[in-house]
Formats: structure tokens, C-alpha cells, sequence
């Protein structure tokens, strides 16, 4: 009897153990069920990181509650000045961009768009906070670097001097090996006048990722005659590069900018071959030195003396050959350079015989010598 009384003891304190075990497991399970729907909610103790992380988790999902909250992990992911929450709610409340602006977010921006109204005060002031704030990020952020200098040169973010302001932001973008922003500075020399330092930029850019606008930019200083020697043959070149690079950089445009630069370049080609063609080709040649020299036209070995570029102690002067050009006429000048002086006296001499209405293309026949 005490034996049965005694296994009937053991069997209700295992019950009663089992159900305490079962109770606290319940109770455990319910707590962390309970926990996780509040930290998904209100996120304790998170990190800029863990708000950014837990928010782009939650706008992916299909019900709107999930997407607001995921809203407000990144707004506040962004107000503790993490730099990739910024740059996502700039471009969801900015809405529209520049054309050659690389948008980082397009798959989030879809995901809240239903949600979310453009508001363009919104996106400009999360930018504005990016200008501060992406200075100390990690990372090398040359496309997002490039993007506001971008947005400060359309205009949409704004400074007392805006070209100053973009110049900044494409140089550290460049640094990174950014070719757009490489392009960008290369226009901006350009615009000064710089055009030694634009194509040095221009080259860069289209030796660093095929930038085919920087190559049509070359083309032009070769087809004008900017910083260097008007040569159509060379703009032709330049110009073919553009649209051979074109035809293989789908990912570097957009479609509406690549059909713009393609167009470009075909003009331009177009032009140049036709110049090239009715280009008179006049051969001259030279002696001297590097400081003196005497330019010949060689219908033979010999050739005919047209003129003469001297440098005197850094004053250089070039000078025409009495009786090529009319009394009225100046046969002397002063030039910033010995190359100066040479197509000076090149060009007044064709324009001369041939007539001022034709293009010339000179080709030096013999070094002869030159620099010795």
C-alpha cells in the first residue's frame, strides 16, 4: 500500500514538473513573441546600423503598416547621420534627378513609392545633411560624390557659389577614380579657359572608362584649334573614338544620354571629314634652333624662305618675309610662343597664296635642323 502511495507520489510531482517546464516554456515563448513584435516596432538600443538594417527589411514587405515602420527606422537611422539612410530618403523625396546622376536606391524607392509622396524640401534637406555627414563615412562614395556636385551644378542644392561648390565635389569624386566627375572637371577648365588642363582631365577620363563625351572634347580642341594645332584629321579620330566606345559603354549612360552623345558625334564627324577633304595640305620646313628658327615652303630640297620666329630673352617675335604679303599688311609679331610664331607665319603665308577663304592642314617635310 505505502509502495503504490508512494509511485503515485513520484508520478504527480513529474506531472507537476512537466507542466512547470511546459508553463515556462509557453511563457518564455510568448515574452520573445511579444519582445520581437516590440523590438521590430520600436527597435530598443538599436544602432544607426540596426535601424538602417531593420528598415530596409520592413519596406519590402507587403503590408503599408510594415513599410511605415520601416520608414521611420531609416528616418531615424538618417537623424543619427548614417550616411546610406541619408542618401536613400534624399532620393525618395527628391523624386527626380539629373540625367547623368547614379541613383543608389531605385529597388527601395519603388518599394515605398505607393507610400511615400515627393517632397522635394524633404529630399533637399537630407542632401544638405549628406554634404556634412559623408565626410567621415567609410567607404569611397565616388559616385555619391559626384552626385552632389552634380546637384549643386543644376542647381537643385544650393550655395553662395555653386560652380565653386560643384568644382569641390567632383575633385574628390575624380580622386576616386570617378570618370564622370573627370569629365566635369575637365568642362569646368574648359569654361576658364584652361583648355590645357580640361584636356588632361578629358584624357584621364576617356583612358580611366571610355567617357566618350570627353573624347568628342578632344575632337573639338583638335577641330578648333584649342590649346592645340588645328587638326581635322585628329578631331577625326577623336570623334570616331567617341562613337566606337559608345557602341560598347551601355552601362555608363543612361539611353537618353547615350543617344544625345552618339548624335553629337556623328555630327561632328561628319563636319570634320568634310573639312578634312577640302583641307589644302601646305608642306613647309625649318631650320635652327629652339630659340631661333627659319621657316621654308620646299618646293625642293632647298625651299623658298617665308619667315623667321626669334626668341630674345623671352620676348618673341615672328616675322614675315618682305614682299609675301601687300605694304598695307603687318609683317611682324608678337607671340606667347615659338608654336604661335610658326602658324602665324604659316597661316598668313597660305592665306596669302591660296586665299583666305580655305583651310589649311601643314605638314613639316623635313626635320632638317631643328632643336640640334
Amino acid at each position: 500500500m505505502r509502495t503504490i502511495k508512494q509511485a503515485l507520489t513520484i508520478v504527480v510531482k513529474t506531472i507537476k514538473q512537466a507542466l512547470t517546464i511546459v508553463v515556462i516554456g509557453v511563457i518564455s515563448y510568448i515574452c520573445y513573441m511579444a519582445y520581437s513584435h516590440l523590438e521590430d516596432r520600436y527597435c530598443w538600443e538599436c544602432t544607426s546600423q540596426d535601424y538602417f538594417d531593420k528598415g530596409t527589411v520592413l519596406i519590402f514587405k507587403d503590408d503599408n503598416e510594415s513599410k511605415e515602420r520601416g520608414l521611420r527606422f531609416l528616418e531615424s537611422a538618417a537623424q543619427k547621420l548614417h550616411v546610406d539612410a541619408q542618401i536613400l530618403l534624399g532620393e525618395l523625396y527628391l523624386g527626380s534627378f539629373p540625367d547623368t546622376y547614379y541613383i543608389h536606391n531605385e529597388d527601395k524607392i519603388a518599394a515605398l513609392r505607393n507610400n511615400v509622396p515627393i517632397d522635394k524640401t524633404k529630399g533637399v534637406s537630407y542632401f544638405n545633411e549628406l554634404t556634412v555627414s559623408i565626410y567621415s563615412a567609410k567607404g569611397n562614395y565616388a559616385e555619391m560624390l559626384y552626385n552632389l556636385g552634380l546637384l549643386f551644378k543644376m542647381g537643385v542644392l544650393t550655395s553662395p557659389d555653386n560652380k565653386e561648390q560643384a568644382k569641390k565635389w567632383f575633385s574628390m569624386s575624380a580622386e576616386r577614380g570617378n570618370i564622370h566627375a573627370m569629365y566635369e572637371l575637365g568642362m569646368y577648365c574648359n569654361s576658364k579657359g584652361d583648355y590645357e588642363r580640361a584636356r588632361q582631365w578629358f584624357t584621364n577620363a576617356f583612358n580611366g572608362g571610355e567617357e566618350s563625351r570627353s573624347a568628342i572634347m578632344i575632337g573639338d580642341y583638335y577641330f578648333y584649334g584649342k590649346g592645340l594645332r588645328e587638326d581635322y584629321n585628329q578631331s577625326i579620330q577623336w570623334y570616331s573614338k567617341a562613337l566606337n566606345t559608345l557602341g560598347r559603354s551601355v552601362s555608363i549612360y543612361s539611353k537618353k544620354v547615350r543617344k544625345e552623345v552618339t548624335q553629337n558625334a556623328r555630327h561632328r564627324l561628319k563636319i570634320a571629314q568634310r573639312k578634312a577633304q577640302d583641307t589644302l595640305k601646305v608642306t613647309y620646313g625649318l631650320v635652327g634652333g629652339v630659340t631661333n628658327y627659319s621657316i621654308y615652303i620646299p618646293p625642293d630640297l632647298t625651299g623658298r624662305l617665308i619667315g623667321a620666329v626669334h626668341n630674345e630673352n623671352g620676348n618673341i617675335q615672328a616675322h614675315l618675309k618682305e614682299g609675301i604679303l601687300s605694304d598695307s599688311d603687318s609683317t611682324s609679331r608678337t607671340v606667347a610662343s615659338m608654336n604661335e610664331g610658326l602658324y602665324w607665319v604659316l597661316n598668313a603665308y597660305a592665306r596669302h597664296m591660296y586665299g583666305a577663304d580655305k583651310d589649311f592642314s601643314f605638314v613639316l617635310a623635313r626635320k632638317r635642323d631643328l632643336f640640334k
